[in-house]
């Protein structure tokens, strides 16, 4: 993962144009990141939410923002989660501590899922406030639940 204290700074064209632009990220009102590479679309905080900057975020896939440790349903926090230990031992995993991080990271960032309250074509947006952060197990409830492949009327009801 880049170490965000290593960003370099836009070049003086790009910092006016940034300084005037509004972050991509649905919801967000803030100004671009004053920084080049990943992410550069987005204001800093969500630059700082990219995958390979160690947060979940995927470019092009904005609902990947708003993925977090723990479950809102049924507030899972994966991090603590005792399958780690055993998947490991089971699997014989024994890596150095940085290739672990990294390894560790990429299964969280995979595990977590972004769920969008409203289907983008239904209306809904990538925004936070309509994005749920969900384990695997809630967001198949929910989806089943709600007939999420259709919008149903039990989420329409519930959201009203």
């Amino acid at each position: 993962m880049k170490d965000p204290n290593l960003d370099q700074i836009k070049s003086d064209a790009e910092m006016r144009k940034a300084a005037v632009t509004k972050c991509e990220m649905p919801g967000c009102d803030n100004k671009q990141s004053m920084y080049r590479g990943t992410g550069s679309i987005y204001c800093r905080e969500h630059q700082l939410k990219t995958a390979d900057r160690g947060g979940y975020g995927k470019m092009g896939r904005d609902h990947t923002f708003h993925r977090d440790d723990v479950c809102e349903c049924c507030r899972q926090n994966i991090t603590e989660d005792p399958r780690w230990e055993k998947a490991f031992k089971y699997f014989g995993i024994n890596l150095p501590p940085d290739q672990m991080e990294k390894t560790v990271h990429e299964v969280k960032r995979r595990y977590m899922h972004g769920d969008h309250q409203i289907r983008t074509s239904d209306g809904g947006d990538s925004s936070g406030e309509n994005i749920k952060n969900y384990c695997p197990l809630c967001h198949w409830i929910k989806t089943v639940l709600f007939d999420d492949g259709r919008i149903g009327e039990l989420i329409k009801e519930k959201l009203k």
